[in-house]
């Protein structure tokens, strides 16, 4: 999530973080199975991470195009090709430190060894974690003023270990940066991790950094949280609770909306319209087969095909943004990470055969017939009398 933000963020995307988070997990995945790459192999976990974030946005893009498709009422055998084609698409990730990493690594760590222990957390969160300033600052409970005193330290520092600006062409990192800070990014994007020292700070720690404790006695802590990628992203993101969730995509004719919004309710689904007779509901796992029976009763059913997604996990943020606790789907916001599960089981639909939904049986027709007509021979009987 960490990683996913802050490439969103830096870049001006307009993708859901969420989405990029869901995506890289997917990559992450799909290079286990499809090419063999165990924990094991993976050098630098932060590194692997930060080499998937361009391509899982890129892959999250698409699949939003995917989805705007199915509510355009595009054909659902062509999404399946579509969605097999984004599937194989995986990126090459870092996974065995490189010679160029290696050096970065070491560059960085003479900058990084030079600094106090505050001035080497902010180090780490603005240049290995190439977040704003402003984030920084937040993180820390901090105003961006002091932030900006702690670049100028970390520029002097820079300059002494060596650190000469970066040639003109390349990517252009985060507004407001030095030339000398620009290359430390550049270091930092393409460096392996540092190495791992020991256990991760608790919580409670955590929690004093994020209220701006300025305290000598977390010295320690604060080293220790400044060297570990893990802690970082703790102190950034706060406890991210998962939930499983389930995604429902359904065709039924639009004037069963009704029925189908009741059913959801009564399942603490959230119901979403995909155009023309298409919806798609979100609800919690444990509540995922309780949806099915209700919209597949053979008396009542008001649904053409249906396909229900494996059940998978979406993060649910408590402490980064003052929000209430997700009680349940139905509060979920549409731009969770679903996507992906989304176009899964819109897939799947496809592969189902179309059922009959019930509509008007011959004796309603006959007795509709029977009662214009009457209604018709008494309006004449009457203009004639």
């Amino acid at each position: 999530m960490k990683h996913a933000r802050s490439h969103v963020k830096s870049h001006s995307e307009k993708i859901p973080a969420e989405d990029v988070a869901r995506e890289i997990e997917l990559e992450a995945s799909q290079l286990a199975h499809l090419k063999k790459l165990t924990a094991e192999r993976v050098t630098s976990p932060a590194a692997f991470v930060r080499s998937l974030v361009k391509h899982a946005t890129g892959r999250a893009k698409r699949r939003r195009k995917l989805v705007e498709q199915i509510a355009a009422g595009d054909d659902l055998q062509e999404l399946t090709v579509d969605l097999a084609a984004l599937d194989a698409d995986l990126p090459e990730p870092f996974v065995e430190a490189s010679d160029d990493a290696k050096r970065a690594r070491e560059k960085l760590d003479k900058v990084h060894e030079q600094l106090g222990a505050r001035d080497r957390l902010v180090f780490s969160l603005l240049v290995e974690d190439d977040t704003l300033d402003e984030d920084v600052a937040r993180s820390l409970a901090l105003r961006v003023q002091e932030i900006e005193t702690v670049t100028t330290r970390i520029d002097v520092v820079a300059k002494a270990a060596g650190i000469e600006p970066p040639p003109a062409e390349g990517s252009m990192p985060p507004l407001r940066t030095s030339e000398r800070e620009r290359e430390l990014r550049r270091l930092a994007r393409i460096s392996s991790d540092r190495a791992f020292s020991g256990a991760h700070v608790d919580e409670p720690i955590l929690a004093l950094l994020r209220d701006g404790d300025q305290s000598t006695d977390l010295d320690d802590a604060i080293t220790h949280v400044a060297d570990c990628a893990d802690c970082r992203a703790s102190l950034t993101e706060g406890h991210l609770e998962r939930r499983s969730v389930v995604v429902v995509a359904i065709e039924a004719p639009r004037a069963s909306q009704s029925d189908l919004q009741k059913a959801a309710d009564g399942s603490h689904a959230r119901l979403l319209e995909r155009g023309e007779g298409r919806f798609v509901a979100v609800v919690d796992a444990s509540h995922a087969e309780e949806l099915k029976e209700k919209l597949e009763k053979p008396e009542s059913s008001v649904v053409s095909r249906l396909a229900v997604g494996t059940p998978f996990e979406v993060p649910v943020e408590e402490l980064r943004a003052a929000r209430q606790k997700m009680k349940s789907s139905s509060d979920l916001m549409v731009e969770s990470g679903t996507d992906a599960a989304e176009v899964q089981a819109w897939a799947q639909v496809a592969r189902k055969p179309k059922q009959k939904t019930p509509g008007l049986s011959a004796g309603w027709v006959l007795f509709a017939v029977i009662a214009i007509g009457g209604a018709i021979a008494l309006a004449y009987f009457l203009a004639t009398r």
